[in-house]
Parts: C-alpha cells; sequence; structure tokens
C-alpha cells in the first residue's frame, strides 16, 4: 500500500517571481543586501530563492525591499513601485538556496 504525504500548511501557497533585495536588520549600521527572487507566497510568509547569501539564524529580523514587475512606470492606472516587508527568518537551507520568512508587522 503507497503512503500519500500530506502538505502541513495551514494556508494555500501561491507561485510568484518577484525580484527582491533582503539584508539583516541591523541599528546603525549599513547591511550586507543580497538579491533573490520571491518564489512562493502565503497569508502569513514567503519563500525567497538566491544564490550566494550568507547564513541568517532563524529568528533573524530582516528587511526586504520587493520590485515588482515595470517598477517606477505608469501602467496607465497606478504606478509600480518598489515595496518594503520586514520578516523573520523561520528556516533556511543554504545549500539550496532558499530561505523562509515570517511576514513581521510593524506598528
Amino acid at each position: 500500500m503507497t503512503s500519500i504525504s500530506r502538505e502541513r500548511r495551514r494556508f494555500c501557497r501561491r507561485q510568484v517571481r518577484l525580484p527582491v533585495s533582503f539584508a539583516e536588520r541591523q541599528a546603525g549600521r549599513l547591511p550586507g543586501w543580497s538579491f533573490g527572487e520571491i518564489r512562493n507566497v502565503t497569508s502569513m510568509g514567503a519563500m525567497i530563492s538566491s544564490r550566494g547569501f550568507q547564513d541568517f539564524a532563524v529568528g533573524t529580523i530582516m528587511e526586504i525591499l520587493c520590485f515588482p514587475e515595470n517598477s517606477w512606470q505608469d501602467d496607465g492606472d497606478r504606478l509600480q513601485v518598489p515595496f518594503r516587508i520586514v520578516g523573520r527568518v523561520v528556516w533556511q537551507d543554504a545549500d539550496l538556496g532558499l530561505l523562509g520568512i515570517a511576514y513581521l508587522r510593524e506598528d
């Protein structure tokens, strides 16, 4: 009999391809930015794919700058501009170049 493993996620993932720059949040210092792409998102977090990023400890607070397609161009209805996300690292796989973050809300 074949066993089928079930996805344990509570929220549905959406596949995306969104260019990003990301770095550890550091008070009073300029961070070293890495570049990559958000590959999937949920209402609670995202997975970033990147080559050559530094190891980030689980719990590290991250600044993520997202660059929608055609950033800075007027598409007739609205201006596509970069936006910022703050998140906490919940897992990483440096060998595969993957990083999971949970969104944080800033008041």
